[in-house]
């Protein structure tokens, strides 16, 4: 009995290409999607926080809220607001860290939730 390697390689390249496509489509595609959102987070955070600089909450949160909204997003939605929230974090510790912001008290957060639920 002759083996054919030739046939027994393209069978094992098949595998492997059908293995990853479905890594690709279970793993990488949401992991960009979820990226994609971050990173849009992020940029109305950082444009809110240019537009209207310190002591502003309220106003940079309604900035930020509607250009996500403006860009296709559901601002109700539970990843968009986690997005939201962990953007504004992320600045607020980066202003930390540069000493243009001191460490604020508990009761000075103001969320993303509590506002996007009040105004509903």
């Amino acid at each position: 009995m002759d083996l054919n390697w030739t046939q027994i390689f393209i069978l094992v390249i098949g595998l492997v290409f059908t293995v990853l496509t479905g890594l690709i489509t279970k793993q990488v595609i949401p992991w960009l999607k979820e990226r994609k959102l971050y990173d849009a987070a992020m940029i109305a955070v950082h444009a809110a926080e240019a537009l209207y600089g310190r002591y502003h909450g309220e106003d940079k949160l309604a900035a930020a809220l509607k250009s996500l909204t403006d860009k296709g997003y559901d601002v109700q939605s539970e990843p968009v607001i986690e997005a939201l929230n962990a953007a504004w974090k992320d600045l607020d510790r980066a202003m930390i860290d540069a000493g243009e912001k001191e460490v604020p008290g508990k009761e000075a957060f103001v969320t993303v939730t509590d506002t996007v639920i009040d105004n509903g």
